[in-house]
């Protein structure tokens, strides 16, 4: 939802250092829409979409806006289709 920005780092906690955490960072109007959207995120799945796939369906723990961040061994594949314009 209205991404502005995004980030890649190794993920300092992954036991076998093989895991990145993908930040995403969303537009005023985007963390409006987020946040609507997981008001009531008691187990709410959210799909995460790159480039027109399902990449990922994880479960909202809390109420989402400005940003998320998603820990996974295929975060590194994600972000380099996110970024593959810039």
């Amino acid at each position: 939802i209205d991404v502005e920005s995004v980030h890649l780092s190794k993920d300092s906690d992954s036991p076998d250092n093989t895991t990145w955490s993908l930040n995403l960072s969303r537009t005023a109007t985007g963390a409006k829409k987020m946040s609507a959207a997981t008001a009531v995120p008691a187990g709410v799945r959210l799909a995460v979409v790159v480039n027109d796939k399902v990449v990922t369906v994880p479960k909202v723990r809390s109420p989402l806006s400005n940003s998320i961040t998603i820990s996974s061994s295929k975060a590194e594949t994600w972000y380099n289709a996110l970024t593959k314009d810039e």
